[in-house]
């Protein structure tokens, strides 16, 4: 007879429950391949629910009466949160200076103005970006998508561009231990191999459907470092932190393929503008806090604010820091993000700098998913950074609704968000796009008057 294997269904057992207890702590979303499962919570029933402190916020939309709270929310019908802004007199602050410069490119009708719009994963693939980059062009003039990296882990379904590249590229980014000397403000360095290779074709969509102009970006180029393009060949040259080729300039085309040789040249992307208007950057990098802009190098920042200079600064990030959601205490945070945004306000003096809060994140407790607990308190700390740094803020938190909006997003008609309970979907990126345009465009109105 065999060995008696009484004790394997209770080994089992005790596996599958240290399994389930593991992401019960977690609380995170469970992917494998192309599924999820939701956020798993054997402990739900027993937890202590955390206490929450109501923050006060600047600019907060009256408080409904008893008889309305009991009413459900028209997320349509919600007010628009305005952006507030922080100047303290005789310094320049807030939305100023780019204010002032869609001001006179309206009236001149020449000119870039150029926005910087960086964030984590709730922007990749352009969601929000390429709605809020259509409006601006739409009012304002402008036809490209802006900067590109080389590749992303998005570039399959991005909607604004289309991209290949060849398997055999190298990279260096923020999120490695040990990464080289220049990482531009994408997060992103290319290295290119014996016949490396990418291709970007236009997409059909307004402002997007043909290339005016192609500019590429690299970094010092070494002796043997060239690529041909549009039945041209060029060597690459430079020794700057930022150097940057004009591929073609002046002429329609739907289509670019270039080609590279081996070299140790860092390779940072291509833009694509027109010669006037309004250019929108999104410079997306999944699993940040914002706090890794500051191993953007400081030469490679200085040359990016001469030679690709932004108007306007957005940082987008939140979610990344609500892992637990009860964490309450995001001082750390604090101090790190205010040495960020003093490091980019060093390099692009004249550039005005939006903080947008991080959006509603919701988890499951006892049973039901609400608010983290830690949401206000890190939006709070995302407010006192721009009132501290000058900046602008916009409430993306209160412009949602306030607690448990991202319940209703995800599962209230029309959904607007995923069921993370964290990220918008495509419906909710055009919400949150439009709330966005709207209160920026109340800042141009009122100065233009």
């Amino acid at each position: 007879m065999g060995e008696n294997r009484y004790k394997f269904p209770l080994q089992i057992l005790l596996y599958t429950l240290l399994i389930l207890l593991v992401f019960s702590f977690s609380q995170r979303r469970i992917n494998f391949a192309k599924f999820g499962v939701k956020p798993i919570d054997i402990l739900a029933d027993i937890r202590t629910k955390p206490s929450k402190k109501k923050a006060k916020f600047l600019g907060a939309i009256k408080p409904m009466d008893s008889t309305q709270a009991s009413k459900p929310i028209e997320i349509n019908k919600l007010p628009t949160i305005p952006i507030i802004e922080f100047n303290e007199k005789g310094k320049q602050g807030g939305l100023e200076n780019f204010v002032k410069a869609l001001i006179q490119l309206k009236k001149n009708k020449k000119g870039k103005v150029r926005i910087g719009y960086f964030g984590d994963s709730m922007i990749e693939g352009d969601l929000i970006t390429q709605d809020l980059r259509q409006k601006f062009q739409d009012y304002f003039g402008g036809d490209g998508v802006g900067f590109v990296p080389i590749t992303s882990v998005v570039a399959a379904f991005r909607q604004t561009i289309r991209s290949e590249v060849s398997d055999n590229w190298k990279e260096d980014n923020f999120l490695q231990k040990k990464i080289g000397k220049l990482l531009p403000p994408s997060g992103h360095s290319f290295y290119a191999e014996q016949n490396s290779w990418a291709s970007f074709a236009s997409f059909p969509q307004t402002h997007l459907g043909v290339f005016h102009q192609a500019t590429l970006w690299y970094g010092p180029a070494d002796s043997v470092s060239s690529i041909s393009y549009l039945s041209k060949a060029s060597n690459l040259l430079g020794k700057q932190a930022l150097n940057s080729l004009v591929l073609a300039k002046d002429t329609l085309f739907k289509k670019i393929k270039i080609e590279f040789n081996t070299g140790n040249t860092p390779v940072y992307g291509v833009s694509f503008e027109s010669n006037n208007g309004v250019y929108l950057d999104n410079y997306s990098f999944r699993g940040i806090c914002g706090t890794e802009l500051m191993k953007v190098n400081r030469a490679l920042l200085s040359g990016w604010s001469q030679e690709h200079p932004f108007d306007l600064i957005v940082l987008h990030y939140g979610p990344n820091l609500l892992f637990k959601p009860e964490q309450t205490d995001f001082s750390y945070y604090k101090k790190q993000m205010d040495k960020t945004i003093k490091y980019l306000k060093s390099a692009f003096p004249n550039t005005s700098i939006l903080i947008v809060s991080s959006a509603d994140k919701a988890y499951r407790n006892n049973g039901t998913y609400e608010t983290a607990p830690g949401v206000e308190p890190l939006v709070l700390v995302q407010q006192e950074l721009a009132k501290e740094n000058q900046c602008a803020f916009w409430n993306l938190y209160l412009a949602m609704g306030g607690e448990n909006a991202m319940v209703r997003f995800a599962e209230e008609k029309p959904i607007l968000a995923h069921q993370d309970y964290t990220h918008f979907n495509l419906s909710g990126s055009h919400w949150v796009a439009r709330r966005l345009n709207a209160a920026i465009m109340q800042k141009y109105y009122e100065a233009s008057k």
